[in-house]
């Protein structure tokens, strides 16, 4: 993105103001003609989400009734034991069989794959999450330690004599 001849006096102001973000929104679309279509996108709904967001915490948004904001779900934290057993219970034959061919030191290679998957799923990055509040771990250091875990667990079952029932 070519950089503007001038900064705008909204992009140095602390203030938090639907007026802030209309006024960055317009900017928008005269100054970012140079990023790609995708760039483009995300920066005008990032600005439009947050007037909207705004619109409705203020109750300028006619489109919301008024009366009390519905309090937010709070998301769930799985405890590791259970992210483990949940992910295992998960997997397909075929991604069974993937991970019983995977040696131990390639796990890295899960970091992208398998290791975001489960960042994302189980909210290991969510800032009231207690396994990774405070970054006690990382999301990244958690994820991987999962990912060992379900490896682990998967070949030392395969180990494990089977139970006669």
């Amino acid at each position: 993105m070519k950089a503007p001849q001038s900064i705008p006096h909204f992009a140095n102001s602390s203030a938090n103001s639907i007026e802030t973000w209309e006024e960055y929104l317009e900017w928008l679309k005269t100054n970012i003609a140079g990023e790609t279509e995708e760039m483009q996108q995300s920066l005008m709904q990032m600005a439009e989400e947050q007037i909207a967001s705004m619109k409705v915490e203020t109750g300028q948004d006619s489109a919301v009734s008024a009366g009390p904001k519905p309090e937010e779900e709070k998301p769930r934290f799985w405890s590791e034991e259970e992210i483990v057993r949940d992910y295992i219970d998960s997997l397909s034959p075929e991604t069974r069989e993937q991970w019983m061919n995977a040696r131990r030191e390639d796990l890295i290679s899960l970091h992208w794959g398998a290791g975001q998957w489960i960042r994302n799923y189980y909210k290991l990055w969510h800032p009231e999450n207690p396994h990774t509040r405070g970054y006690r771990d990382s999301p990244d250091t958690m994820s991987g330690r999962i990912i060992k875990r379900v490896w682990d667990e998967l070949h030392g079952a395969a180990k494990q004599p089977k139970r006669q029932h």
